[in-house]
């Protein structure tokens, strides 16, 4: 069986995505979250009568904008990174590092596997957007205790078996990109 990847690479790789991830989130976040600030404020700041009242209310109202959207767009990321992730067993950081998500026995895994495996990696991100859409305080409140146990659970990967707690619990691990499995030759061979 090929070698599974350890706790290096996998690192390397969540902090690549952590990384782009919170600089592209906060970015468009920034963007967007003043833009509707702005706008929003404005409005209420014209509706005033006051003069150069939407003027001040639109420049105060882009800036906290900006700052709540940055702080939202880095969770709207996570998400994203998520899918990504679940979709193509590999988000940008595995990509980088040549390695992806399979079956814990090595054969290519399914995206039903891949979507458990994120959901459960990435509980916080996901509950954190949902706790944004919903305004149910609660959903963060359990995202941070998840957060905590996969953070914990990912020290598995030092042990032999080289498998997180996400990959234990969806029953799969980290291979490098181009190393094949038996089940993958056969495929290759029957489809060749």
């Amino acid at each position: 069986m090929t070698e599974r990847v350890g706790f290096g690479k996998r690192f390397g790789a969540s902090m690549i995505d952590g990384i782009v991830g919170s600089i592209g989130g906060m970015i468009l976040g920034a963007v967007f979250g003043g833009l509707l600030g702005g706008a929003v404020a404005a409005e209420a700041g014209a509706a005033s009568g006051e003069a150069g009242a939407a003027e001040v209310a639109g420049a105060l109202g882009g800036v906290f904008g900006a700052f709540a959207g940055a702080i939202v767009g880095i969770a709207f990321a996570g998400v994203i990174i998520a899918v990504w992730e679940a979709c193509t067993g590999a988000a940008i950081g595995k990509m980088a590092l040549g390695i992806k998500i399979k079956s814990a026995d090595g054969s290519p895994a399914s995206f039903g596997k891949r979507l458990v495996r994120s959901l459960f990696k990435y509980n916080a991100q996901v509950l954190g957007v949902l706790t944004v859409l919903t305004g149910i305080e609660a959903l963060e409140s359990v995202g941070n205790i998840g957060m905590f146990v996969m953070a914990i659970g990912c020290l598995l990967v030092l042990g032999g078996e080289k498998q997180a707690l996400h990959d234990k619990l969806a029953g799969t691990a980290v291979y490098p990109k181009d190393a094949t499995s038996a089940v993958d030759q056969i495929q290759e061979n029957l489809e060749g």
